[in-house]
């Protein structure tokens, strides 16, 4: 839940600082001349703040998901084992971890590779967190990783593009001109 909250603000913030470029009066002003031109600036400027939007809610979504595992909130309180403790060697490596457990969020489940970092431990941790490559198997596989990936990605992307290419939308728009007579007015 906090990954949604946190993906769906930064992704707001990031996209309406982005779409302050179509404010920028050439930008504008070619926006509203020419329609063609309207919708490449939105495009354009929601793939800007799509992207690393994206990055950063991957990144965040890592760091909780070490973070949660390593204070034992993923517990089996039933059978009372503790599922992912991280032993004193593995939290020197937390960095090698978090990197690859960031990287194999931004791939799709089935072009993962076993091991981006190259280092064994943070390889291995990533498999263990659910994050395995494409030839895991049991929970880490099939529908759970798609899930995880395009959750990511619809919130990391999604929220700031769309935000962004509403807002260059609104600022590109052609002024109204009143076809009503002075007394109207």
């Amino acid at each position: 839940m906090e990954l949604l909250a946190s993906g769906i603000v930064l992704g707001c913030t990031i996209g309406a600082v982005v779409a302050l470029i179509a404010w920028i009066p050439p930008i504008r002003r070619m926006g509203q001349d020419n329609p063609r031109a309207r919708k490449g600036i939105v495009s354009g400027l929601g793939i800007l703040a799509g992207i690393p939007t994206w990055l950063l809610v991957a990144y965040v979504g890592a760091e909780v998901t070490l973070i949660f595992s390593w204070t034992g909130v993923g517990d089996d309180f039933v059978n009372n084992q503790s599922s992912l403790i991280y032993p004193e060697e593995e939290l020197q490596n937390w960095d090698v971890i978090r990197r690859e457990v960031w990287l194999r969020s931004l791939v799709p489940p089935p072009l993962r590779a076993p091991c981006f970092t190259g280092n064994e431990i943070g390889c291995q941790w990533a498999d263990r967190l659910g994050f395995g490559g494409k030839d895991s198997v049991g929970w880490t596989s099939g529908s759970a990783m798609w899930l995880d990936y395009w959750l990511v990605l619809l919130i990391g992307f999604g929220f700031s593009a769309i935000v962004s290419g509403a807002l260059v939308w609104y600022a590109t728009r052609k002024k109204r001109v009143s076809t009503l007579g002075p007394e109207a007015q």
